[in-house]
Order: structure tokens, then sequence, then C-alpha cells
């Protein structure tokens, strides 16, 4: 069909835990990102995105969900400045 397929099943789900993992305890490590760069781009808040792109559910791809989540968590811990780049998203339409 010419669709883009992973390698296996369980790739994005694994590459999102490692992601989950690494953030562990990033506040400590000195690991928060600056409202600066958030707004810049760049390799910090692409990890913030990648994390909120896998939030939804996928049939094919089990618990990703799970680790996304798990990994929002540990980013939001001790960093106010993601919390509030989170918070001041708005709600748009779902298209199928």
């Amino acid at each position: 069909s010419g669709a883009l397929r992973s390698p296996y099943r369980a790739y994005r789900r694994d590459v999102v835990s490692v992601l989950a993992n690494a953030g562990v305890g990033a506040s400590r490590r000195g690991g928060g990102l600056s409202t600066e760069e958030l707004k810049r781009g760049g390799m910090k808040a692409a990890y913030v995105d990648v994390m909120l792109q896998n939030c939804a559910g996928d049939a094919h791809c089990p618990f990703v969900r799970e680790w996304s989540i798990f990994g929002i968590r540990n980013l939001c811990e001790g960093n106010p400045t993601i919390q509030d780049y989170i918070r001041d998203f708005e709600l748009m339409d779902v298209k199928d």
C-alpha cells in the first residue's frame, strides 16, 4: 500500500519509553527548559512535543500512551515552565 511502517509493532513504544525514562529527575539534574528554549524549538522542545503527540491511543502500539503520560509527568515534575507551556495549549477540532 506504500504506507510507511515501523520495523516492528512496538517500535514507537520502545522509543517513547526510553525518552520517558530519560526525563526522570531532569529538573533536578538541570535538564529543565526555559521559556525561550520552548519558543525557539530545538531538541529539548521537540522532546516535550514527542511526548504530547504520543498521548493518543493506538491499537497498533499498545502502551505508548502510558509511556507518554509517564514521560510528561517526569518532564513537568518541578518544572513550571513546561507546566505553563502545556497549560497554554488551546483545544482544537479533531478531524477524522
